[in-house]
């Protein structure tokens, strides 16, 4: 059915595919013959209100262990989803959670993979309210342990339950599964009164493993930025002129390439310099302005000049950012005053457009086959219908045809 729609040259995407969100358990659906039924039983089973249920259970606390991943930006998702969990907790049930971080962890858990460490200094050094966490907190035979004493507690299936919803794709799931948590556990008779294990995980837990984050940062947009404040005077070099469009290009092809595997084949195919030039820039060559476009990279070599070259002979003044670390290039992402330009699939151009000021930011996707093979739901991973007001107003979706689906049509 995909492959049969036509889409128009450039979409504004504004609505919500959230509609069907994807369960999240691990990539699998939970057993809704035993874990749903269970859930529904136990609610029929404790006819408290919610209103009765924290005025009667005094003391209410939880772990979020969060399970990070890749480099920096995927950090930055990760730890977003856990405060934002934390936040629901407690305003929906006053439920108190220690938040506790697991890094990723090499093959056979032996040797961790070196992105964790850099992703690591990175956050340490230009993030001060994030600067004491203990990245390796949750890296010890403890979470084991405590993970074996929760599943015999519970059992298996309701273990899977409750991870599923806390790590779902949209709120209304966040809340059913923290719903789970509050009864299950708070109003067990079975529930060990205080859980005296040494080590940093109090039962009960939720092990927050998603990177889809962006139900709970709409909800609590406020509160997680000012928890990751930006620390220019350490991490800035310099930053983009009041008339400059700031344009992050990815290259995925350049990375993956050297994966032996093509960006186009895992679906991360981004515009060619002629689109970019053509389409995504064609507010800017229209000629009469003065307006320029800067491009950051993480490969600054002749694909990227590419890019450059084709804005050029269109006639719009760019030029490449170069010779600056990866957290200097994030400053001048976030520094953008007018546009913040990137492709939708990349977490550190998302990241810098919600910790940035830019009056927009445009956040775009490229149509072909390799993107629908790959994620048939594209819209549901990497599109969002923004509630907070200033999300809304900023950041917008907008989705071109390659030349692929041009020809095909």
């Amino acid at each position: 059915v995909i492959a049969n729609i036509l889409f128009s040259n450039i979409l504004s995407l504004n609505g919500n595919f959230s509609k069907r969100p994807p369960q999240r358990l691990h990539n699998r659906k939970p057993d809704n013959s035993a874990t749903e039924q269970g859930y529904i039983k136990t609610k029929q089973n404790h006819n408290q209100s919610i209103e009765a249920f924290i005025n009667t259970v005094a003391s209410k606390q939880a772990t979020i262990v969060i399970a990070l991943s890749g480099e920096m930006a995927n950090n930055l998702m990760h730890i977003a989803h856990g405060i934002g969990l934390r936040e629901l907790a407690k305003e929906l049930y006053n439920i108190d959670c220690n938040l506790v971080l697991r890094h990723h962890e090499g093959r056979n858990n032996l040797q961790p993979k070196p992105k964790w460490k850099l992703a690591r200094n990175n956050i340490q050094e230009c993030f001060p309210k994030l600067a004491v966490w203990n990245f390796s907190e949750g890296n010890t035979p403890h979470f084991e342990e405590q993970t074996k004493a929760q599943v015999d507690w519970i059992g298996k299936d309701r273990y899977d339950y409750l991870m599923a919803h806390i790590n779902s794709y949209n709120n209304t799931e966040i809340e059913k599964g923290l719903d789970f948590l509050a009864r299950t556990f708070f109003t067990d008779p079975k529930s060990p009164k205080q859980d005296n294990s040494k080590g940093p995980i109090k039962l009960p837990y939720m092990l927050s493993n998603t990177l889809f984050a962006m139900p709970l940062i709409d909800k609590y947009y406020t509160q997680i930025r000012d928890m990751m404040a930006f620390d220019d005077s350490k991490c800035c070099s310099r930053l983009p002129k009041p008339n400059e469009y700031v344009f992050h290009f990815r290259n995925y092809e350049s990375e993956l390439i050297r994966k032996r595997s093509r960006a186009y084949d895992k679906g991360y195919a981004e515009l060619s310099p002629q689109k970019t030039a053509t389409e995504l820039f064609s507010c800017l060559n229209t000629g009469g302005n003065d307006s320029k476009v800067a491009i950051t990279t993480r490969f600054g070599n002749q694909k990227a000049r590419d890019q450059m070259e084709a804005l050029l002979q269109a006639g719009i003044e760019s030029y490449l950012v170069e010779n600056q670390t990866a957290v200097e290039d994030f400053c001048f992402l976030k520094g953008a005053n007018i546009e913040l330009v990137g492709t939708a699939q990349s977490t550190f151009v998302f990241w810098a457009a919600l910790l940035g000021n830019a009056t927009k930011c445009r956040l775009y996707l490229v149509d072909n086959w390799g993107l629908r093979k790959r994620f048939p739901f594209f819209h549901d991973l990497f599109y969002y219908n923004w509630t907070h007001p200033l999300l809304k107003e900023r950041i917008k979706y907008e989705l071109y045809k390659s030349e692929e689906m041009e020809n095909s049509i």
